[in-house]
């Protein structure tokens, strides 16, 4: 959603909200107008947002699936309103291989976009309801194929592989250093990078300052799971991270994303209990990352890449790609 970055002070008041509306004393169109038009369409198209938002929200609790995704439709929406969810709808083929794609392929993305069922998906999810099987209403929509089950495995490197590739070619056209490219098939090749985890990318003397080396983690998460975590914590473990996914941008992926690969220090003490989200008090356990080594032993310094599998970019991948334009 649009929010503005400069209040609209004085709507209160009439007489500026006559400007705002383009009526002076004089009866003709105020200059102020032009200034407050864009912020006043942006208050409309928020709105408009928000009843979108309500709608979802309402659909969740009319068709509230136990075995399927918890506030499945609120979480799509939000995910799907994030910067460059929709930036593939935007790419005009050239003739490339990588701007080229199949009518049944498009057609699956928009579905799986806006909360539709699968349609090449139909004949055999018919057939399993048929059968006696169970057929919930996010497998039809393809939370199954997208996120694999015993049944039915899923391939995850095709999308963390395409994230990595194009990350490496942005990292590339600016590079200061030797990029070097993780392979965890053979992951001595950059175990004296980083002990203990296998890096994604590796650019040597990466920062210009410092000279140190920089480390690019891709991941390519999905929003739409089964496992969420109540963000409750205990008392061996202290807080941890709550699904939120369906109140905000990235919830569901970001803070997992930023424990699990750089850690956090201690917060607080034992006695006090596990972290309370609602207050922000409480006890959070220290926890090593992926890349420990790579930042406090070996003082380099890491980067997150993380585009959710619905498209968005998060702020902080978003940031990188915003510093390397201005480079």
């Amino acid at each position: 959603p649009f929010r503005p970055r400069q209040p609209a002070i004085g709507f209160h008041r009439q007489k500026k909200a006559d400007s705002v509306l383009g009526m002076s004393e004089s009866g003709s169109a105020s200059a102020v107008v032009k200034q407050y038009l864009y912020m006043l369409a942006q208050i409309a198209s928020h709105e408009r947002w928000l009843r979108c938002l309500a709608a979802c929200e309402q659909l969740d609790a009319e068709m509230d699936d136990p075995n399927g995704v918890k506030h499945r439709e609120a979480t799509r929406f939000i995910a799907v309103s994030q910067f460059a969810s929709g930036a593939w709808l935007d790419l005009c083929p050239d003739g490339r291989h990588s701007s080229k794609i199949t009518s049944e392929v498009f057609a699956t993305a928009l579905q799986r976009r806006h909360g539709y069922y699968i349609s090449c998906a139909k004949y055999v999810y018919d057939a399993k309801e048929a059968a006696g099987e169970t057929v919930t209403i996010g497998m039809r929509k393809g939370d199954q194929l997208a996120n694999g089950s015993k049944d039915i495995p899923c391939e995850h490197n095709i999308r963390h592989n395409g994230t990595m590739y194009a990350a490496a070619n942005m990292v590339r056209a600016r590079a200061c250093g030797k990029l070097v490219l993780g392979d965890k098939a053979n992951p001595q090749t950059t175990f004296h990078l980083n002990e203990g985890h296998v890096t994604d990318m590796c650019e040597i003397g990466g920062d210009l300052q410092s000279q140190r080396d920089v480390h690019y983690e891709v991941k390519v998460p999905s929003a739409l799971t089964k496992t969420r975590q109540a963000g409750q914590g205990s008392a061996a473990h202290g807080g941890c991270c709550a699904s939120l996914g369906h109140k905000f941008g990235f919830g569901n992926t970001l803070d997992q994303t930023l424990l699990k690969v750089l850690g956090c220090k201690e917060r607080g003490h034992k006695s006090q209990g596990p972290l309370v989200h609602a207050t922000g008090k409480g006890w959070v356990k220290e926890h090593k990352g992926q890349y420990y080594d790579a930042l406090h032993v070996k003082n380099g310094i890491v980067k997150i890449c993380l585009v959710e599998s619905q498209g968005g970019i998060a702020p902080p991948t978003k940031r990188i790609i915003h510093n390397f334009a201005k480079e």
